[in-house]
């Protein structure tokens, strides 16, 4: 949820995500490991006693979906889930999400968090402006079309400017939204060795 602080009513972190495992039939003890396990995972580990108001707002954020998460659901609905997030904790959403998928999960995430969006490797993409589908298809496809973000005030991914910066200066470098795969065409195109991985 957008306010996660609605949702809340456990007297600390470890509790409130160890509420819904109780109700898939987890005994105390289970639950509280699990939950626990849960609260490692996503950074929240030492608030475990902690109660859940007086966390900030990006940890509240995480609880939520840590709550969520533990319950192991088919479907995970993320509302701007980066919101009060640094780029660790963004980082550490877009794994959990891998494996999410991974694990043959869907997961649906609604955000104006365009370039953190562009890192997920999602299978499609859905423009939304005031309400209304303006555009869909692969993640390339939108994210790489200025006109179409401009029209809904977003700014394209940083990727997406190394792609034209690079074509503009000579370079012949595949469209693509990953990083490592534009340093490994760079590094390969200037005569080095296949070295350059990972983000940049």
């Amino acid at each position: 949820p957008q306010n996660p602080e609605h949702q809340f009513f456990a007297e600390n972190a470890a509790e409130e995500v160890a509420f819904g495992l109780r109700n898939l039939g987890l005994g105390d003890k289970e639950a509280l490991d699990e939950a626990l396990s849960v609260l490692r995972k996503f950074g929240l580990e030492r608030y475990a006693s902690t109660p859940p108001w007086q966390l900030s707002g990006g940890e509240m954020k995480r609880l939520s979906i840590a709550s969520v998460y533990a319950m192991q659901p088919k479907y995970l609905i993320l509302d701007e889930p980066t919101i009060g997030q640094d780029a660790k904790q963004k980082k550490a959403l877009i794994d959990l999400i891998f494996g999410m998928k991974a694990e043959g999960k869907a997961v649906l995430v609604i955000t104006h968090d365009v370039e953190w969006a562009s890192e997920l490797g999602a299978d499609k993409v859905v423009l939304l402006s005031k309400g209304k589908v303006i555009a869909e298809g692969v993640p390339e496809d939108i994210f790489f079309n200025y006109t179409l973000l401009k029209s809904c005030n977003l700014v394209p991914p940083v990727s997406v400017d190394l792609y034209a910066h690079l074509s503009k200066r000579g370079f012949s470098v595949p469209r693509s939204l990953d990083y490592g795969v534009l340093a490994e065409s760079i590094a390969l195109k200037l005569g080095g060795s296949s070295v350059v991985s990972g983000s940049i």
